[in-house]
């Protein structure tokens, strides 16, 4: 009977082990996966939650959420990012749904850089509905030019050498953002690309009073190292 007591304490030690300990080990082993996909923050965290804890043994995770801040990820800078990953699958590195948002962020294309305020995500993971913030100053900085008045629904207006100029904000079959002269001179700026760093495909630009807002969607599978096989 003492022996079967020791046994039983042994196997309960084991097991609050592993019901406390798994969580700990898949969120290393998925923050591992992100950084080693090109995220590379100061303070990133992974959280993976799964009910019951030990379903993690089988490669399954109720949520896994990721959050960084000051990252890098292959030329482009975020300031915050925050992620959730719903029923995620840690064998096939695949999941459900994703929602979260990352914010300040700047992406260079044809040598205007756009800095991005917001980039809102929700969906599934392989193509996550987008809403992108672009605020007038940014813009302005974009476009060289001294400032940015808001012309809904399509137009940005400002000065270059004292000199008025407006351009039309359109969004190209490739998925980029590009600012048109709307006088039919000058050059076509390109303003956003989807990258493989962030391959976000726009489909709309509407300029309202106070900000630029853009829609598309995104396959954030690569971007988080959570892509089949990887």
């Amino acid at each position: 009977m003492r022996r079967l007591l020791g046994l039983l304490v042994v196997v309960a030690v084991i097991g609050a082990g592993l019901w406390v300990g798994t969580p700990l080990v898949a969120s290393a082993l998925v923050r591992a996966a992100v950084v080693s996909a090109g995220l590379n923050g100061t303070t990133t965290q992974v959280q993976v939650a799964a009910n019951p804890p030990l379903a993690l043994l089988l490669g399954h995770a109720d949520t896994v959420r990721i959050r960084s801040n000051d990252d890098t990820l292959q030329g482009v800078r975020i300031g915050r990012l925050d992620i959730l990953l719903v029923d995620v699958s840690l064998l096939e590195r695949s999941a459900g749904i994703v929602e979260g948002t990352l914010t300040d962020v700047a992406e260079a294309a044809s040598g205007a850089p756009l800095q991005i305020e917001r980039i809102g995500v929700a969906g599934a993971l392989g193509s996550a509905n987008v809403e992108v913030s672009v605020l007038p100053g940014a813009l302005a900085t974009a476009l060289r030019l001294g400032f940015a008045r808001l012309a809904p629904p399509d137009l940005v207006e400002g000065t270059v050498a004292g000199r008025t100029i407006a351009f039309r904000l359109t969004v190209n079959a490739d998925g980029s953002l590009l600012a048109v002269p709307s006088s039919g001179q000058g050059p076509t700026l390109v303003l956003w690309r989807p990258t493989g760093a962030l391959p976000v495909q726009l489909t709309g630009a509407t300029v309202t009073g106070t900000e630029i807002l853009l829609t598309g969607h995104a396959d954030l599978r690569i971007v988080l190292g959570l892509t089949p096989g990887s």
